[in-house]
């Protein structure tokens, strides 16, 4: 059984009222699951109780909805035939204004294999826009020696993305990154 470890923020530097942030990276969710998974799943996002969740591993928005309840607003951009997609979830009163992918096309395909593209999603939080960054890192399948360049290339692309693009908006960074504090791709 494969073991899921949650990332859990309480926020309340920004926010006037703390903001319960985590990320769930499901293990390849999609809308055909047992009843019992539904049951499960839909049980730890509710001890989660977060105000916003990143997801990844997600095969379609509908498999999200399928395990979220109404107060959830979806942001996901589903590819044809990914079954690992991105998506971020913000509980009402919060708002999704846009959502994004950063780094699709063939071009990319060396940092970002198999469509794991950088979704950003724009969320209105108490009158204020706020960027949030969902990221799906290459597994480290086939060991470091082997991954360490194409996770450092997106790192690279991330970095250079916001210094260019969004260094003077509130960015929130989250997501499965398959990595050690001390890797060299988390610090770039």
């Amino acid at each position: 059984m494969k073991t899921h470890i949650f990332l859990i923020l309480i926020v309340n530097l920004f926010f006037s009222q703390t903001i319960k942030i985590a990320s769930y990276n499901i293990y390849f969710l999609d809308d055909g699951i047992k009843q019992e998974r539904k049951e499960r799943l839909q049980k730890i996002i509710d001890d989660l109780d977060a105000d916003i969740i990143g997801f990844q591993e997600i095969n379609n928005e509908a498999a999200l909805r399928n395990i979220l309840s109404d107060d959830y607003a979806i942001a996901i951009i589903d590819g044809k035939n990914d079954v690992q997609d991105v998506a971020l979830a913000v509980r009402k009163p919060y708002r999704i204004k846009s959502k994004s992918l950063v780094f699709s096309g063939k071009k990319y395909d060396f940092a970002f294999p198999r469509n794991r593209d950088l979704l950003e999603v724009i969320v209105e939080i108490e009158g204020k826009e706020y960027t949030f960054f969902i990221h799906h890192a290459k597994s480290r399948r086939g060991g470091r020696i082997k991954t360490d360049k194409q996770r450092s290339e997106a790192y690279r692309l991330i970095v250079d993305y916001v210094k260019k693009k969004k260094m003077n908006e509130s960015i929130i960074f989250i997501g499965d990154f398959n990595d050690n504090p001390d890797d060299q791709s988390l610090n770039i």
